[in-house]
């Protein structure tokens, strides 16, 4: 018993302990160990002689259910998990693609059904655009996306017809895509009675991570699955739900006591990870919210450094502000490695860029490409390029290529013509003669993202009068960063 408490402070080591034989909430803010807890809990469960064949348990991320599963295997000396019915580890697609594979030809399948990933659903939903004559496929993608997430229909012209072409394609092909894997899993178990029952006997003891991000078909395969009589524990922060904008709903997290009768909320408070001044900021901000589990986190560290708030007349004098802290940090032999910078969009990246370039300061951007590396930003320098020096054979290419002839001679007449040909008239003409806003929206992943980094440039191309200052800047902000 010993062994699996060691290490909990008090309010982890409660829930460990919580009783099996009711619906257990545990509230965990940032930093208090709730996947060591949640971890814990369901070793604990397995060494009080639970089957670990009736357990399951649900992570967002594949990531997170491997790291969950070397826990318990740290946790459970003798290699529990590797027993011949072990217990089931994965995200809710998971278990979804189980069930559905397990009971394919019921949805028009076979167990073979391929799983296609957005790449292979964006072709197909191009396609269709194409067909239907829509002007945006990133509007269906979005459209098909929230309805099959939510139930909710969307009313731009073409999308109703859309969505009946695409779920069609797939039913053809033998394939379901990602919102698939909980939808058709849902609608197997709501209209096959011995099914759902079958799948209830099995998993009896249901263990959710991350519980403020499920979504409205997740929470439904959750109650199916679990009926009225299994065992339930939840773990999460409604103050750091992150997917809405794919239909989570953290309101499931605050009412889980609605949900799930007489269940049991415990609250997690130390947290491990901030000192006392950045706790002290965030409890003060966070108590302000009026739709929340009231919790007061309490530094398990002293204090870790001052939290300093700035306010700048511009983007290009934060960037310039943030670049020479960080050059000062780095001066007093603090490792740059340690030194983060985190933005809200990507289109943001374009001022912090340009300022560490000019700064002679080395940086690594995770997680995209480098701004003038991004194709639509491409694309416009090359019509900016042309515009400017007409035997830019490289930059025509490109146009060509990626426009098709028919709009890049379109776009070189309404270019050469203009009357003021300054960097940002240059490119709105280019995005007026080529409808290239709408070649984003209907041809493009990531669309919104792209949208922001063109406003982004236009934003910076207004500080130039003449297109060779512009494109001169621009060229050696793109020679700096590749050296």
């Amino acid at each position: 018993m010993e062994h699996y408490f060691a290490g909990l402070n008090e309010e982890q080591a409660q829930a460990v302990a919580a009783s099996p034989d009711r619906p257990l909430l545990i509230v965990a803010g940032a930093g208090t160990g709730k996947t060591k807890t949640l971890t814990t809990r369901i070793a604990n469960f397995i060494r009080q002689g639970i089957p670990a064949s009736a357990i399951f348990a649900v992570t967002f991320t594949n990531k997170a259910a491997k790291e969950m599963r070397d826990r318990l295997q740290f946790l459970l000396p003798g290699g529990k998990l590797n027993e011949k019915q072990p217990a089931t580890i994965g995200t809710f697609h998971s278990l979804g693609a189980r069930i559905l594979r397990e009971n394919a030809r019921l949805v028009g399948r076979t167990p073979k059904f391929v799983i296609y990933d957005s790449s292979d659903s964006f072709s197909i939903i191009k396609k269709i655009s194409k067909e239907l004559k829509l002007k945006s496929a990133s509007r269906l993608a979005d459209c098909i996306g929230l309805r099959k997430r939510t139930g909710a229909i969307c009313q731009h012209p073409g999308c109703n017809e859309g969505f009946v072409r695409y779920e069609q394609t797939l039913l053809n092909n033998d394939a379901a895509d990602f919102d698939d894997l909980i939808l058709q899993p849902v609608t197997i178990l709501r209209e096959h009675t011995h099914l759902k029952e079958r799948y209830r006997a099995r998993y009896q003891y249901f263990f959710v991570d991350e519980y403020q991000d499920i979504n409205a078909e997740q929470y439904e395969l959750l109650k199916l699955l679990a009926g009225e009589t299994a065992s339930i524990t939840a773990v999460g922060d409604d103050q750091q739900t992150i997917y809405s904008w794919r239909g989570s709903d953290f309101s499931y997290f605050l009412e889980f006591e609605r949900s799930w009768p007489n269940a049991q909320i415990l609250i997690l408070t130390k947290n491990y990870r901030s000192g006392r001044n950045i706790l002290g900021a965030a409890n003060s901000i966070i108590r302000n919210n009026g739709q929340q589990i009231i919790k007061e986190l309490v530094a398990a560290r002293g204090n870790t450094g001052q939290v300093v708030v700035r306010e700048f007349y511009s983007e290009d004098e934060e960037a310039t502000n943030i670049v020479e802290s960080v050059a000062a940090r780095i001066a007093k032999n603090e490792d740059p490695s340690e030194i983060a910078i985190l933005y809200r969009t990507n289109a943001q990246s374009r001022p912090l860029e340009q300022a560490f370039l000019e700064r002679g300061l080395p940086y690594i951007l995770w997680g995209g490409l480098a701004f003038y590396e991004r194709r639509e930003i491409k694309d416009i320098l090359a019509a900016v390029r042309l515009a400017h020096n007409p035997k830019d054979l490289t930059a025509q290419e490109r146009l060509e290529k990626n426009l098709g002839k028919r709009r890049f001679f379109a776009a070189r007449t309404a270019l050469e013509q203009l009357a003021q040909p300054t960097p940002d008239n240059l490119i709105g003409e280019f995005l007026r003669v080529t409808n290239y806003l709408d070649i984003v929206q209907s041809s493009m992943s990531n669309s919104m993202e792209r949208l922001e980094n063109i406003s982004e440039l236009r934003r910076f191309a207004a500080e130039f009068t003449n297109p060779q200052d512009f494109l001169e800047r621009t060229a050696l902000l793109q020679a700096t960063d590749r050296g």
